[in-house]
């Protein structure tokens, strides 16, 4: 009778009987090398990443190997990780086997890499938003015609308190005050305005400017009110190469890839790209077109994937 390894180390230990410790050094060893763990650890990071530099069963994930530790930073699992930077025919048996093997080089005691906690708002803050998330539907404010007339005017009547001209042409309060018309009113993307003001008190309009405050100007963008910020030449390279991105899906684009969209146009620049999630979380933007196409049954067109790597590739710039 052919006797097998495994086999023969059950024989072994019901002779020898489970000596002290032994079950909960095998259920420790089972706990480190299982697919699915509590946690993410500094020596997990480590020994996967050595394995991709110095291993030459995986010489050809060498190079991702610096990749895989930043993104490994804030804890997320390995597996998640190598999904995200790795190409596409990187297969998910090597992805298994790189983790799997560097998991049976663990020691017993690990050092769990903790996860980037949302800090709390306090009692003010959360006063302070609460009008601003009743008005919000998804992640698209409302915003009235009258709203949008009452931030303009509260704006200018700030304007005017400190204009000699415009103390004039407001006169005195109360009864006989005369009413203040506004024309071309100009407001830029980055919330400075200009506009012309007439009134009977006036021989000719005035012309006024001033600058809207932050939160007046985030309710008019988030309204649709104010054009988005102009583009350099590298937000419009990484705009082009979401356009490629999207072309394949034509009407069917997916939501990953339409809040992709979304926050590079926020960041309308290089420097504004340095500090954007477009740069910080391009990771879970692959990660979660994936899991679209998962659901959908289909694969990625190719040119997703090598657009994906190249908008990487540019972001790593800045």
């Amino acid at each position: 009778m052919k006797i097998t390894r495994e086999h023969l180390i059950k024989m072994i230990k019901e002779e020898l009987g489970d000596p002290a410790g032994e079950a909960e050094a095998e259920r420790q060893r089972k706990a480190r090398t299982a697919w699915k763990r509590r946690f993410t650890s500094v020596e997990e990071v480590n020994a996967i990443a050595d394995l991709m530099e110095n291993d030459p069963e995986f010489e050809m994930l060498s190079r991702f190997a610096d990749e895989f530790r930043r993104g490994s930073e804030r804890g997320r699992p390995p597996q998640d990780v190598l999904e995200g930077i790795l190409p596409e025919y990187v297969s998910g048996g090597l992805i298994a086997k790189v983790i799997l093997k560097a998991r049976e080089r663990l020691p017993a005691d690990e050092t769990p890499i903790e996860k980037p906690k949302s800090p709390a708002l306090s009692g003010a803050e959360m006063d302070r938003i609460a009008p601003s998330l009743e008005e919000t539907k998804g992640n698209k404010m409302k915003i009235t015609k009258q709203q949008l007339y009452n931030i303009i005017k509260e704006e200018f009547a700030a304007v005017l308190e400190q204009d000699a001209q415009g103390m004039f042409a407001r006169g005195a309060k109360g009864a006989g005050a005369d009413e203040i018309s506004v024309e071309k009113i100009r407001i830029a993307p980055d919330g400075s305005f200009k506009a012309r003001l007439s009134s009977a008190s006036l021989e000719k309009p005035i012309r006024v400017a001033g600058r809207l405050d932050d939160d007046s100007r985030a309710k008019l963008s988030q309204g649709g009110a104010l054009a988005a910020a102009p583009m350099d030449p590298f937000g419009k390279e990484v705009m082009g190469l979401i356009s490629k991105i999207k072309e394949p899906y034509g009407n069917d684009v997916p939501p990953s890839i339409q809040k992709l969209e979304s926050d590079a146009m926020k960041a309308g620049n290089k420097e504004g790209f340095a500090s954007s999630p477009v740069k910080t979380n391009i990771a879970d933007y692959w990660n979660d077109t994936l899991r679209y196409h998962q659901k959908t049954g289909k694969k990625p067109d190719y040119s997703v994937i090598s657009n994906f790597n190249a908008l990487n590739t540019l972001l790593r710039k800045v």
